[in-house]
């Protein structure tokens, strides 16, 4: 019931934030998921297709406003991810007293809504170290692949956010061979280079 209240109160703060950093007149995630719903075209340029194809949907739906509820949503499940990992190193109501300090921060509100990769990266590296903190204590395949998908999920945002996976992605391998599990683990990270090679490959022929 916290982590519920948490997150309404996080979506209503983001929500009323909306608008006081100015949307940019011609933004590049915005224009290529807009061709991709009307005319199902690429648009070519080194923002890659991630953010583009995870907003397209709220675009054909109610256009930039819809696309900046989606993303305020996605910060606000971060925190409470956040929230839900800090339960595992301090008790209640700290968790999420601290999950809550974060969220409500001033950079937080102000760029809850931004069009880009960074609330939705933030949402997947809590997910992430969550299974794999969750795999630690019981190896099962639900919070290693879970862990796995979130991971392999990052460079399609941004190439860079490889960066702070790679530490995410040892650390379940490590947690999963200590467990005797090192197939499962060795599996998931399998999947995370997959996809890592298949954006790179992709990417290639689509922008040069």
């Amino acid at each position: 019931m916290r982590l519920v209240a948490l997150a309404a109160v996080l979506v209503a703060v983001d929500v009323a934030g909306l608008g006081l950093e100015p949307r940019p007149i011609d933004d590049p995630y915005l224009r290529t998921a807009a061709a991709l719903v009307d005319h199902g075209e690429v648009v070519r340029g080194a923002w890659g297709l991630g953010v583009p194809v995870l907003i397209a949907p709220a675009e054909a739906v109610g256009g930039p406003a819809a696309v900046e509820l989606l993303l305020v949503a996605l910060a606000a499940l971060g925190f409470v991810l956040g929230a839900l990992l800090a339960r595992r190193v301090v008790p209640e109501p700290y968790a999420s007293a601290g999950a809550a300090f974060a969220g409500l921060s001033a950079p937080a509100i102000v760029f809850a809504g931004e069009v880009g990769p960074e609330a939705v990266a933030g949402m997947l590296l809590a997910g992430s170290t969550l299974c794999a903190v969750i795999a630690r204590d019981a190896p099962r395949p639900a919070p290693v692949f879970g862990a796995a998908a979130m991971l392999a999920a990052l460079p399609w945002l941004d190439p860079l956010l490889v960066v702070p996976a790679v530490p995410v992605a040892v650390a379940l391998y490590l947690w999963c061979r200590r467990a005797r599990h090192p197939t499962l683990g060795l599996i998931a990270v399998e999947l995370v280079g997959a996809s890592v090679v298949l954006y790179a490959t992709l990417n290639e022929r689509l922008y040069g």
